[in-house]
């Protein structure tokens, strides 16, 4: 970078490291007819699409696999078995396949169905490339260090009592809300719902939107329009040589862990990524940030701020947060919803939170019954994790620095 733009701009080309499985989503999930699932060898076959019909008119199967779509067979008997059935075991493999397979995914639970019922589990596939690689995209990234930041800025003593009269609203909305509840009163939830929407978008805009560019457009006064994150490409894979498995949600009390019939593809630890980041010092310098180590730093203060509180909630599993010392960020699904919200940093303790996140979660999630007899002490009650190669693991820690 040449003098002229080091005096504005400052770019460095960062390392992502996986530290526990992290889940980028793609924005869907995949139902049993829309992968193929080898079970014999615990392999997932994500498709692409273009190349699987190809693969079919070469077969002849076209016409078959239409009639099976539109049976009742489907439902029951999955894609890879009804080929199997045509083709033989030897027709059906991930050589003849080819290209038609976008990315094979290793396994690690079964996705057979339980309770007797044929079929397989529905999956829902991380961020892949065109040519099957897994990415991370820099709008993931940007948008957990803008909740680092918005977590800094209230934080701040100078923001003291801005912060206290913003949690009295949110106090007051949250009561609302939790009265409508319990009165079943649909259209009160849902303003409830607005009114906190609003005022989170109002928290936003006075930290933010402060660079009075136009005043008739908010974004454009954004200061974060001055931090750019490129996308996350894969550099080196896990110890074990893959990059992605299949694996399964769990949800962790102090008492227990309970398997959820939720399978997501997860990047594995040892994942490596790079990407590039770059931020506008004239921007940034508006809401106090003036290098990238010092945004880095901002992050790291917000995920240990997590996780200090995460232990104090959950002081049986200690264990899971030992693995979390290596990381430096939370990213990607399955997240809870603390790390994603301003509750704990508007908030003057974690106690202060629950009754405002069990009105919320309350409402959003009825059948889990977040009421005042379970969401005593947290809100959510429970950690989200899962099991790779026999070790549990919360979800999505990370470890984000400067290789050189």
């Amino acid at each position: 970078m040449t003098e002229e733009k080091a005096a504005f701009l400052e770019q460095r080309t960062l390392t992502l490291q996986v530290v526990t499985p992290v889940c980028i989503a793609a924005g869907t999930s995949l139902n049993s007819r829309e992968y193929l699932y080898d079970p014999k060898l615990g392999k997932v076959y994500l498709l692409h699409q273009l190349e699987w019909f190809k693969f079919l008119h070469r077969k002849r199967l076209l016409p078959p696999y239409e009639r099976y779509m539109k049976s009742q067979d489907s439902n029951s008997i999955p894609p890879y078995e009804w080929l199997q059935n045509c083709l033989g075991p030897q027709g059906a493999t991930q050589q003849q396949l080819g290209k038609a397979i976008k990315a094979a995914v290793d396994v690690h639970v079964s996705l057979k169905k339980t309770g007797g019922r044929r079929g397989v589990n529905d999956i829902i596939p991380t961020m892949h490339l065109a040519d099957g690689r897994v990415y991370i995209p820099g709008s993931s990234i940007k948008g957990m260090l803008r909740t680092a930041i918005l977590f800094h800025l209230i934080r701040r003593d100078s923001w003291a009592s801005r912060r206290k009269q913003y949690w009295q609203q949110i106090m007051r909305m949250a009561g609302a809300l939790e009265c409508a509840n319990k009165n079943h009163d649909w259209q009160s939830q849902k303003q409830a719902l607005k009114d906190l929407e609003r005022t989170a978008q109002s928290i936003e805009r006075e930290l933010l939107c402060i660079l009075d560019v136009d005043r008739r457009n908010m974004p454009l006064n954004d200061a974060l329009r001055g931090l750019r994150c490129g996308d996350a490409m894969p550099v080196a894979t896990s110890e074990k040589g893959n990059t992605t498995a299949i694996l399964q949600k769990i949800d962790i009390t102090n008492d227990y862990a309970r398997r959820l019939p939720v399978f997501f593809e997860s990047m594995l630890p040892g994942t490596t990524f790079q990407f590039s980041l770059t931020i506008e010092k004239a921007m940034l310098a508006k809401i106090g940030i003036t290098s990238i180590d010092e945004l880095l730093s901002i992050m790291g203060e917000y995920y240990r701020f997590l996780n200090a509180t995460f232990q104090a909630a959950f002081p049986e599993r200690q264990d899971l947060f030992t693995t979390m010392t290596e990381a430096n960020a939370y990213l990607g699904r399955n997240n809870g919803f603390l790390q994603k919200t301003l509750m704990l940093a508007l908030a003057n303790s974690r106690r202060d939170t629950v009754p405002v996140v069990r009105a919320i979660l309350q409402k959003q999630f009825h059948n889990h019954k977040h009421d005042d007899k379970l969401d005593k002490d947290v809100s959510p009650r429970t950690l989200k994790g899962t099991q790779y190669d026999h070790t549990m693991y919360l979800m999505g820690g990370v470890k984000i620095f400067d290789a050189h």
